[in-house]
């Protein structure tokens, strides 16, 4: 609010009140801009301001007042009749508590007045312990967990201010199909991002909270992200570095060559217990190193020397319990380079169905190789293959550790290799895979390779798909034949295969029938194969049947 452009020395201010004698100041100014009047406040929606313009020392002459502002809405969650559903069993989701209001009757959550609130609503769908918590939020929040249908009448489960650093966490029994109202607010009328997080305890866990589903460390040295918020620990577990901790999280990784390693947290937010163990029982565990404070601040560091081969399994923990961001750092001794890393010493592989561990760490580039998937690789290795018989074969990286590049060809040298098929993000997650038919006695070469500097250990996986068969054809509405094509063994199709699958037709059987071959057209449903013969609708009777090409 402002005056500029008065013609005279003012002097400005803004009050409420509904009486001179009663009014309550909000903002004053003198002289700003020159000898005119500027104020700055927050209005509150509904509320009425009073706003009185003088002159300095009696001066008068023409005003000029000038009121501009952003308007803000409150969340469209504010009230408890607008509270927000979540429908998902784990359900997360983001908000904002900046204009937002409090309500009349609406109680303090965890005791404190806040005056900010937000609602939402969530059904638990099964009874059974539940986890709600407000970790990664920007603010001092409050949470509240009530039962009720009316801010007025609302009866508490669970409340808490500050579980984790300002964050808040609660953990209740709920009951199969009761509907929870949820309020998240903020310390002394804090405000900022929410982060809620609302589900069952079991499925807030970390996935390597527990030793049996520890991660697999892929490479000599590499750096690996975790949160043990909602970590525990199991029964049987060593106390890690000496100190109590109760949310431990595991890593195992395989020395790739002998020599000494370094294992630290560095990075992680909390104070750390950290420590390397050998062993496949959680209970039975032989401790090679631990460290609980590194020279430098809380987290920890220790130095082992590692055998080649030798599997570790590395524990973090947080010292009386703390919790946050884990930075787990492994720094082992760089193996040379793979066997297998040139095209003339590639690996063989027999059989007709194979499955090798291999490594990509250390591995090069030749001069003249191609593009692995047709994308920029860093490290490829080599296995070679003779197909024992003919047919369609499977090849995929699952089960590797890093984002994989597939490619194989025929040729006997690195120059004149035929491209026979290629793959980048074709396998589960960042793995690869690929179809192709194989024929009895040809030679395949077979190269991995990592997406641009990625490398780690490689699973590669090689096996005959199962034959096709034809399900009982599908008479629609409309008169059309749908024709379902599935696999033997009930696996789910890939929609590649419709490339080597043909289907014919004919009206009648015996020596007279005349086999057509339907036009291609496949398409792809619940891990099937499909096309639809229109021509059947004219015909009361016809036969078809599959084959599978090369």
């Amino acid at each position: 609010m402002s005056t500029a452009g008065s013609t005279f020395d003012t002097t400005l201010a803004v009050y409420t009140g509904t009486s001179v004698s009663g009014l309550s100041l909000i903002a004053a100014n003198d002289d700003t801009v020159g000898l005119t009047s500027e104020v700055t406040f927050s209005a509150s929606a509904g509320t009425t301001y009073q706003i009185a313009i003088d002159g300095y020392n009696g001066s008068s002459g023409h005003i000029q007042l000038q009121l501009s502002g952003d308007a803000v809405m409150p969340p469209a969650n504010d009230q408890f009749a607008n509270r927000i559903l979540l429908q998902s069993e784990l359900a997360r989701t983001g908000g904002n508590n900046a204009y937002a209001t409090k309500e009349a009757g609406e109680p303090s959550h965890a005791g404190d007045a806040g005056g900010h609130s937000v609602w939402w609503s969530w059904t638990a769908p099964s009874s059974e312990p539940v986890i709600v918590t407000t970790v990664h939020s920007t603010f001092d929040t409050l949470l509240g967990i009530y039962t009720g249908n009316s801010v007025g009448s609302l009866t508490l489960i669970a409340q808490n201010d500050d579980a984790i650093v300002l964050s808040s966490v609660v953990m209740f029994q709920a009951v199969a199909g009761t509907t929870y109202q949820i309020a998240v607010d903020g310390y002394d009328g804090a405000s900022g991002e929410i982060l809620l997080t609302v589900g069952p305890s079991r499925l807030m866990r970390p996935v390597n909270d527990s030793f049996a589903h520890r991660l697999p460390i892929g490479r000599s040295a590499d750096s690996v992200l975790g949160e043990n918020y909602f970590a525990t620990r199991e029964v049987g577990e060593p106390e890690h570095a000496g100190g109590p901790g109760a949310k431990s999280l595991w890593w195992t990784w395989t020395a790739r060559a002998t020599g000494p390693v370094t294992v630290d947290t560095h990075g992680s937010d909390f104070d750390t217990l950290l420590a390397v163990y050998a062993g496949n029982v959680v209970d039975n565990l032989i401790l090679i190193s631990d460290d609980n404070d590194s020279p430098f601040d809380q987290t920890s560091q220790l130095i082992f020397n590692a055998t080649a081969g030798i599997t570790y399994h590395f524990a973090v923990d947080g010292y009386l319990g703390a919790a946050g961001t884990v930075w787990l750092n492994v720094r082992g001794t760089v193996p040379a380079a793979p066997s297998n890393d040139m095209f003339a010493n590639r690996a063989p592989l027999s059989g007709l169905s194979v499955s090798v561990i291999g490594s990509s760490e250390s591995a090069t580039r030749e001069a003249g190789e191609p593009l692995h998937g047709n994308q920029h690789g860093s490290g490829s290795v080599w296995w070679t293959w003779t197909a024992p018989a003919t047919g369609l074969m499977r090849l995929t990286t699952d089960g590797s550790t890093f984002d994989t590049l597939l490619g194989v060809y025929t040729g006997n040298s690195l120059g004149g290799l035929v491209s026979i098929a290629q793959d980048d993000d074709g396998g589960d997650g960042l793995n690869s895979a690929v179809t192709f038919a194989a024929t009895a006695g040809t030679t395949y070469q077979i190269a991995v390779d990592g997406y641009g500097t990625d490398y780690g250990q490689i699973r590669l996986n090689l096996a005959p798909l199962a034959p096709l068969r034809l399900l009982r054809p599908q008479r629609l509405a409309n008169g059309t034949c749908r024709i379902w094509v599935a696999s033997t063994d009930g696996t789910t199709l890939e929609p590649a295969r419709a490339a080597h699958v043909e289907v014919y037709a004919c009206d009648s059987l015996g020596g007279t029938a005349n086999w057509t071959r339907l036009n291609p057209g496949f398409s792809f449903l619940n891990g099937m194969l499909y096309m639809d013969d229109a021509a059947a609708s004219a015909i009361p009777a016809r036969f078809y049947r599959l084959r599978e090409t090369q």
